[in-house]
């Protein structure tokens, strides 16, 4: 109807937005957390599992100075300095030979080959310095101090035969400055840097496992996901045993249980929601259907009725999903004539409406005759003024079909007020809203606004921020 035009979500349905804000890695840990957390303490493990298994390590260090032979001309020594500096590094290539290793493993006491030397000593000289350092790695402390001392011998005796060798008076020559001692601890493994390894390395790939179910769970992930698809949220309501498989009618009341009153609170906020949301002309006439079936479309469209006849409003449940009608079943009505019946003349509304029993705000009008065409019916002149003349007296609330599945819902809002959307929490994905929303916005169907249906109100990451779960059960009915 066109004094309703103005609730039609006209946004255009909109993908993920660009970038990653800071609210959206918020929500990302508290979604994902256990998975983040998981991997975190997996790394943690793990470095504590090799830290246990790694063998014990200690570094012995040793320092030799390449010192100029003695002169009494100051001019010489300064000269001699600077060739002590460059034959240092040129020394430090030939610590790290296989002839000094050789050496330097004949003089220890204890058994270790060339190739075993090589790889445990290591060799610098410091920037502008005529220093040679030695480290040798041991599994033993006092052997490791053993093998840098023989190494810093083995180093000297082998400059002593080179020079010997060329015959001429050496310039410079390698003195032992620091001998090695027995380090007190080892040098690895490292359990702190390990363990700091571990987390980060766990962390992440726990956040890359978490961006990855991310990328791949495409659910809605709460009203944001509503909000870009162009359609506002306008209830939530929570996963309760209240509405439990095969029951889609909250019980009366008489249950004070916080379950039972946290649904039966969640239907008064959609109903004053509907009511207010134009206050000067509210919809009377409101299609109920959702993206896919088993959202939930006909439990919702149910208690809806329900709560607003408790409100004391005159209501209609009219069932138009005239494929597989389920408004006879839930309110245990006998199988006959209906909206079908009286769309084609074979019925009046006296003969086929129903009164709720304890609801005398309530009547009923069920499908009726399963029709061979049920989109020409619901597209029909006389379906609209059948829904039309119940809205002179009443609130009428329209069970639609699902709109992924058959199109009469899209043509049943376009011809009424219009429609609200209900969403599966746990199942309804991103890519089903926009398809649902988009099947609305090609016939120009208003858009009233999206129901969450089985909210997990014990949820606590923030993924449906709607819905208010922080009330308690009254102490006493009215």
């Amino acid at each position: 109807m066109d004094q309703h035009q103005t609730m039609d979500a006209t946004v255009p349905v909109e993908e993920d937005p660009d970038g990653f804000s800071l609210r959206d890695v918020l929500q990302l840990l508290r979604r994902r957390w256990k998975a983040i957390t998981a991997f975190t303490l997996l790394g943690l493990a793990v470095a504590a599992v090799l830290t246990a298994l790694q063998p014990l390590t200690y570094t012995a260090s040793a320092t030799a100075v390449v010192n100029p032979t003695v002169t009494d001309n100051p001019a010489a020594a300064l000269s001699q300095d600077s060739v002590a500096k460059s034959r240092a590094v040129q020394f430090d290539e030939l610590a790290g030979s296989a002839l000094v290793a050789e050496r330097a493993a004949a003089m220890v006491d204890f058994p270790v080959s060339t190739g075993q030397a090589l790889s445990a000593v290591t060799t610098s000289v410091p920037t502008n310095t005529a220093l040679i350092k030695v480290q040798a790695e041991w599994s033993d402390p006092a052997q490791a101090a053993q093998l840098a001392d023989a190494w810093v011998q083995a180093l000297q005796d082998q400059v002593g035969e080179l020079d010997a060798a060329d015959g001429r008076d050496p310039q410079v020559q390698i003195d032992r400055l620091l001998p090695a001692t027995a380090p007190a601890s080892p040098t690895s493994p490292n359990p702190p840097l390990n363990f700091v390894v571990g987390a980060v390395l766990g962390l992440a790939a726990g956040a890359a496992l978490a961006l990855a179910l991310e990328a791949l769970d495409r659910r809605i992930r709460g009203t944001d996901d509503l909000q870009r698809a162009g359609v506002t949220p306008i209830g939530a309501i929570p996963k309760s045993t209240g509405l439990a498989k095969g029951q889609r009618v909250l019980e009366a009341a008489g249950r004070q249980d916080a379950g039972h009153f946290r649904i039966r609170e969640a239907f008064n906020e959609l109903r004053i929601n509907l009511q207010y949301m134009n206050p000067d002309d509210p919809p009377r006439i409101i299609t109920v259907t959702s993206a896919s079936p088993n959202d939930g479309k006909s439990t919702v469209a149910a208690n809806l009725a329900v709560t607003l006849a408790h409100a004391g409003v005159p209501v209609v449940l009219v069932d138009a999903d005239l494929r597989r009608p389920t408004v006879a079943t839930t309110f245990d009505l006998p199988q006959g004539a209906g909206l079908s019946d009286v769309v084609v003349g074979r019925a009046a509304f006296a003969d086929v409406l129903h009164s709720a029993v304890d609801l005398q705000d309530l009547v009923i009008l069920p499908a009726g005759q399963l029709p061979p065409n049920p989109t020409q019916l619901l597209t029909s002149e006389r379906f609209r003024e059948a829904i039309e003349a119940l809205a002179e007296t009443h609130m009428v609330v329209v069970d639609a079909p699902p709109l992924l599945a058959v199109p009469d819902a899209s043509v049943v809002a376009t011809r009424l007020d219009g429609a609200l959307l209900v969403l599966d929490a746990e199942s309804t994905t991103r890519d089903d809203l926009r398809h649902a929303v988009q099947a609305l916005q090609r016939v120009h169907a208003p858009i009233l606004g999206a129901v969450l249906n089985r909210v997990d109100s014990k949820d606590k990451s923030g993924r449906y921020a709607y819905y208010r779960s922080d009330y308690a059960a009254p102490a006493s009915p009215a």
